[in-house]
């Protein structure tokens, strides 16, 4: 049997070069034969793929799911997931319109609604994080 690459990664992403699409492997995922040898060769270097005779049966197993115990409180607000802070502010990754939507809930009682849409949509997102955060 020739030497194989499977993936030791949890994940990681190659290009199909017939469809120009990305495509993710996962820990345990054999290397498809249309990865380029400099390809296989960069990411044998750098740990990402071990050439093996045959699958190692470590690998292909499930990684376990995180465990959260009652005891312990949700994770602290975290810049890279989408969603509300606790404090109902938009997160960082957050797309620009959900910034825009919270600069005019958050305007002056003197300024209109129509008016602080206008200044904020004329803002770029990292203007608003910026003013907001």
């Amino acid at each position: 049997m020739s030497a194989e690459h499977q993936v030791v990664w949890p994940k990681c992403s190659v290009t199909n070069p017939a469809t120009a699409e990305d495509v993710i492997l996962k820990q345990g995922d054999m290397l498809p034969d249309w990865v380029s040898d400099f390809t296989r060769f960069v990411l044998v270097s750098t740990g990402g793929v071990r050439i093996v005779a045959e699958p190692d049966p470590v690998l292909l197993a499930a990684l376990p799911e995180p465990v959260r115990l009652q005891e312990h409180p949700d994770p602290p607000f975290s810049p890279e997931s989408p969603g509300e802070s606790p404090d109902g502010k938009p997160k960082i990754v957050d797309p620009k319109e959900r910034w825009v939507e919270y600069a005019v809930s958050q305007r002056p009682d003197d300024v209109s609604e129509a008016d602080a849409r206008e200044w904020a949509e004329g803002k770029t997102k990292a203007e608003l994080v910026a003013q907001y955060k």
